[in-house]
């Protein structure tokens, strides 16, 4: 539990987040998104415009950031946008997974 609450206070001294984008990823993004809580408490999710039950599993988690894409533009697009929220936001690093 130490490590956890260190590497949390890590994130946060250094105003790094990190960025989970996802398109048709529902198998295994609940268990993503919970174990990255456990290091960071600023996590950011780009539903790149996914057809499968991403956002019903995106909203049972209030504290993410979420940027919504209606329609399906690429990874790349997902990351850039990320990125630009998170510069918006005053982070000076991004940690992608």
């Amino acid at each position: 539990m130490y490590l956890k609450e260190k590497t949390k206070a890590k994130f946060k001294a250094l105003k790094a987040c990190v960025l989970i984008p996802t398109y048709n990823n529902a198998k295994t993004l609940e268990a993503v998104i919970t174990k990255t809580l456990e290091y960071c408490d600023t996590v950011m999710v780009v539903d790149d415009g996914a057809t499968d039950d991403t956002a019903q599993i995106i909203s049972k988690f209030k504290q993410l950031i979420v940027i919504t894409h209606p329609k399906n533009k690429g990874k790349g697009k997902a990351l850039r946008n990320g990125f630009n929220k998170a510069v918006e936001m005053g982070f000076g690093y991004v940690i992608t997974i």
